[in-house]
């Protein structure tokens, strides 16, 4: 009966796609589930044998696979694993595992578990890692990270469940000793990147609630060039900390952000984005190739020269800060080309590039920035490292204002390198400074000259305009370069 106000065409939908359901749910109860209960004993008694040879071939493999690898004294993973377990867990007649006294010795050692990747985790390894904790004597200290989502290696024998179980037993109270943590902002993407794979999880996922959603963790929705073409400014700014392991930009104390897209190399400064903390620990260091080593010593030391570039006057106590640190430069630079294991020079070098670049040596003066500037479009250009382009920049810039301004200049060459003016003019004093720091950078096996790049001046007029806003601006402050003077530069770069 159809009655009033109703929409007899939906109904009439509603009618035969019921049917359509019904039929299919019938047919599959037919084709799926026709056997008797007496058909399916008879059919597993008739399978046993070869279920049982199957069991018998499998175990036969087991055992002549295990002798060849002993043989050959080779283990592989899973090896590795069982033969772990065997070491630290005990199984009881319940099924259980408890730990061995190896075991125990381990977990007294281990102040924590730490887990990553845990949602593809198995049994095996989840009772191997439950052995060495503390979990047994009522301590608990294993930390797991892990995302349900993510879980890609159920071939490998990957348990998801172990994750989702732990997580709502968590979630629950159960465990009053433990503790759910969602990590659920994400940095990385757009809100509508993270609304889509919501909208994905929520209809697939048992528990995807409000808790297991992804949110923003970025405070601006907007491009972030805005922030470098002056269309935007942070009102906040992420509380990040810094872990040093390259000397060199001074970025875990510093204002300055650079950013390139592969041709334009941008920078933009604000005390909001300098870190909460950061980590210097010369150990990271160590390692590094002489190559990266070299371009950082240089990069720390035209951080101190572009601070000393200035036109400020009755900045004595600043001068002798920089040049104080810059000697310190020269002389662990050395030791550390000499020997990149010497831990003493390591820090003292980690310790500069900090100094040379948090702004307390900028402190009342004015600094330059025009041989950042010019670095800046090089490397934005052709892709060159930064530090190694410095050496190559700085130096035609010391020549250029030789010319030009050399007053400045000529206090450093005597101030840094103890360089005596006998009667010199600024002007030799300046090339002279130009002489040592061409004798650092091949200390360091710098290349400084555009054309031991293989860069040749197609690009000047071009790069020029980008740093002038196509001559309209200038660059730097101890002698500002219009677009033919950064041009000029350029060329004595060649």
């Amino acid at each position: 009966k159809v009655e009033d106000g109703e929409d007899r065409d939906l109904r009439e939908y509603v009618r035969k796609e019921r049917n359509t359901i019904k039929d299919e749910v019938t047919k599959l109860r037919t084709q799926m589930f026709s056997m008797s209960e007496e058909s399916v004993l008879q059919e597993t008694i008739y399978m046993r044998p070869y279920a049982e040879e199957l069991i018998r071939l499998v175990r036969r493999f087991r055992e002549a696979f295990t002798a060849a690898k002993k043989e050959q004294n080779l283990l592989d993973f899973s090896d590795l694993e069982l033969l772990a377990l065997q070491v630290l867990a005990e199984k009881q007649e319940d099924g259980s595992w408890h730990p061995t006294e190896p075991a125990r010795e381990l977990a007294a050692r281990f102040e924590e578990v730490m887990i990553d990747e845990y949602q593809d985790s198995n049994y095996l390894q989840e009772d191997i890692l439950t052995a060495v904790s503390k979990n047994h004597a009522g301590k608990p200290n294993v930390f797991m990270v892990g995302d349900v989502k993510q879980s890609i290696y159920k071939f490998r024998l990957a348990e998801p469940e172990i994750f989702q179980s732990r997580y709502e037993r968590y979630r629950s109270g159960e465990d009053e000793r433990s503790m759910k943590i969602d990590l659920n902002r994400n940095f990385r993407s757009k809100p509508v990147i993270l609304e889509t794979i919501n909208n994905m999880f929520r209809p697939v996922m048992k528990g995807y609630d409000a808790d297991a959603c992804l949110y923003p963790g970025i405070p601006y929705d907007g491009d972030i060039w805005d922030f470098y073409d002056g269309k935007a400014v942070p009102a906040e700014a992420l509380p990040i900390g810094a872990i040093s392991t390259i000397p060199s930009s001074g970025s875990e104390t510093s204002t300055a952000t650079i950013i390139s897209n592969g041709v334009v190399k941008a920078g933009y400064e604000d005390e909001k984005v300098i870190p909460k903390f950061a980590v210097l620990d010369p150990e990271y260091t160590l390692g590094l190739p002489p190559y990266l080593t070299a371009c950082g010593l240089s990069d720390i030391l035209s951080h101190m020269i572009e601070r000393y570039f200035t036109n400020t006057k009755h900045v004595d106590t600043t001068d002798y800060m920089i040049t104080g640190a810059a000697k310190a430069l020269l002389i662990n630079a050395e030791r550390v080309m000499k020997d990149p294991s010497d831990y003493d020079a390591r820090a003292e070098v980690q310790w500069l590039a900090t100094v040379a670049h948090n702004n307390s040596l900028e402190t009342g003066r004015e600094p330059d920035w025009a041989s950042h500037r010019i670095e800046h479009e090089l490397s934005g250009q052709y892709n060159i490292n930064h530090g190694e382009g410095m050496a190559v920049v700085l130096l035609a810039y010391v020549k250029y204002i030789a010319e030009h301004h050399p007053e400045k200049s000529a206090q450093l060459a005597e101030q840094l390198f103890d360089i005596e003016r006998a009667g010199r003019s600024d002007k030799e004093m300046t090339l002279l400074l130009a002489d040592e720091l061409y004798k650092y950078y091949k200390m360091l096996g710098l290349r400084t000259t555009l054309t031991e790049m293989e860069i040749d001046d197609s690009h000047f007029e071009e790069m020029a305009d980008r740093a002038t806003s196509n001559g309209t601006s200038t660059v730097g402050h101890y002698y500002p370069l219009d677009k033919e003077k950064f041009i000029e530069v350029l060329k004595l770069a060649l």
